[in-house]
């Protein structure tokens, strides 16, 4: 143990430079800004959008990266990764692994969407630089956005799991995000194949790197960094290890519901760190501690510990694996809740949650007035437009200030303003009865997305195994979908006729149809008004879950 701890405290010492103060415009020339299309950074939407810089009122700590879990969106929650690190208190230059952690029973801050909306820093808005002193900031900065940030969240944290192997921690986020701040939950995978079987590289569209980085160096507005290889560090003791225990789970998992695994004795025998030999394009600084690398289908495998220096001094960033601390039962039965084994193996792929059971809007309360606060998104990102909806209703109870250039509208079956709605001279506010996605259309980016993406639909592995003695029964024929392919209408046949949640989602994850306690056993889909491309059908029957895929 002290010669681990050595390791950890130089690791710290060489190439951790501690936490960040928050400064706009301060990361390298060399890093490059997420919206930056000449890298096809569209195609990692997912996991920018998930990405965010937390700490306090006074300085950021680290970067967070939100993740999905399997369960239906509506239940999600609000979970984050980030590095061991980063939940330290420590009154040196520098976190050591016996410091104290930070006081988790008080407040602490998140900014979403701090980015530029295009490959030019300068695109950023005022509105959404930040400053915490008196000569940065703006008159024409309206007083009632805290900071300068028009994404600023302030929440109570609730850690689930922290560990120095691998430097990880689970981090639940008490207060819900608003849902207008447009977060997407990044995919995850602890598997050592981080970029799936064989069949699927060779189908992987053509983008500039495999492996990506995103973070907020030195406090800046989120950037990213790319990599064509990395090296596992795995030794062949820990090889060994995993083959066999993945083996026990497979076979006898299901006597214990899958709820531990065998896997997690591994840990004590393998090297719990990855490392990025070399960065195509940008680099990581202090701030980015705590941020995810993701492989090319936008899951992370690992989470920064060492920064790995900057622009001026260019090294290897070093990860902490997710592998390392995955089969520790409370971070398991937290990102996989309903233990399924295939989930436990591969992992999971990103999502956003694009239709809500019932929204109470602006959605959170006290001191986070950002909730209120509805700018143009295209302060952030290309697309300016934002829909909100609700499979029921949507319920607006505190005002909602909708500013200049900002386009939102409102679908659901029942919507109730209050007069709560004020509208700036500029801006545009649309409230439509109708069902979830009716007249949702996908934007052209977004089918470009679903053409690429569909390719990786030859990878099929089943959601649900019956294990009997001497045999596999893989429930395929619970659920049938037909015609398939079709064009864009098809019925989803269910056998079972006990009350089923069904969603419908892209290969992004995004939900384009959603039902909820459903008996019938066959089910009319239109989606004539979305994108051509793969569809994943997911039922979900009393905690068993059915998918099939739609082809249109």
């Amino acid at each position: 143990m002290k010669k681990f701890n050595l390791f950890f405290i130089l690791t710290y010492i060489i190439i951790n430079g501690g936490f960040a103060q928050n400064s706009f415009n301060t990361s390298g020339s060399c890093n490059v800004n997420v919206n930056d299309n000449s890298y096809l950074n569209g195609l990692r939407k997912p996991v920018i959008d998930a990405t965010f810089t937390w700490g306090t009122t006074t300085a950021d700590f680290c970067t967070g990266t939100l993740i999905n879990r399997a369960t239906l969106p509506d239940q999600l929650g609000y979970y984050f990764v980030t590095a061991d690190h980063c939940v330290l208190d420590y009154s040196g230059e520098f976190p050591l692994p016996n410091d104290p952690e930070i006081d988790f029973n008080q407040f602490y801050t998140l900014k979403f969407n701090y980015q530029s909306p295009g490959a030019a820093t300068s695109l950023t808005p005022e509105t959404n630089q930040g400053y915490f002193n008196d000569e940065n900031t703006s008159q024409s900065i309206p007083p009632q956005i805290p900071n300068g940030y028009e994404y600023y969240h302030k929440t109570k944290l609730r850690l689930v799991k922290r560990s120095y192997w691998g430097d990880f921690a689970l981090i639940e986020i008490l207060t819900p995000i608003p849902p207008h701040f447009n977060v997407s939950y990044a995919g995850w995978t602890p598997s050592p194949f981080y970029n799936g079987p064989l069949t699927e590289i060779q189908l992987l569209p053509p983008i500039p790197a495999p492996y990506v980085g995103i973070s907020h160096p030195l406090g800046d507005i989120k950037k990213i960094w790319g990599s064509n290889n990395i090296q596992w560090l795995e030794n062949p003791t820990a090889q060994g290890c995993y083959t066999v225990t993945t083996v026990i789970d497979v076979l006898f998992g299901w006597l214990w519901g899958n709820s531990v695994s065998s896997q997690v004795i591994c840990n004590y025998v393998d090297n719990p760190w990855l490392t990025v030999p070399v960065l195509n394009y940008g680099a990581t600084d202090r701030g980015s501690s705590g941020s995810g690398i993701f492989n090319s289908t936008n899951q992370l495998f690992g989470v920064l510990s060492g920064v790995g220096g900057s622009c001026d001094f260019p090294a290897f960033p070093m990860y902490g694996k997710l592998r390392a601390n995955y089969y520790n039962a409370s971070v398991k039965n937290t990102m996989n809740p309903t233990n399924n084994l295939a989930i436990d193996i591969l992992g999971m792929p990103p999502i956003k949650n694009i239709c809500y059971d019932h929204l109470i809007l602006p959605g959170t309360q006290g001191d986070n007035v950002a909730a209120g606060q509805y700018f143009p998104a295209s302060h952030y990102q290309d697309a300016n437009k934002i829909v909100l909806q609700s499979l029921t209703s949507i319920e607006v109870v505190q005002p909602i200030k909708i500013y200049e250039g900002a386009e939102y509208k409102f679908r659901a079956l029942s919507i109730v303003l209050n007069n709560n709605i004020i509208v700036q001279s500029g801006a545009s506010f649309v409230a439509e009865i109708g069902p979830c996605g009716a007249s949702w259309k996908t934007s052209p980016e977004e089918e470009m997305e679903n053409l690429l993406l569909a390719k990786l639909s030859q990878i099929n592995l089943p959601d649900k195994l019956i294990f009997e003695p001497g045999k596999w029964n893989v429930e395929s024929e619970k659920i049938k979908i037909y015609p398939n392919p079709n064009n864009g209408t098809f019925t989803i046949q269910i056998s079972s006729s006990e009350a089923k949640d069904i969603t419908v989602q892209n290969l992004l994850g995004n939900i384009v149809y959603k039902s909820h306690n459903n008996t019938a056993n066959n089910i009319e889909i239109d989606l004539r008004n979305y994108a051509i491309g793969v569809y994943v059908v997911k039922v979900y029957v009393v905690r068993t879950k059915w998918t099939k895929r739609a082809f249109i």
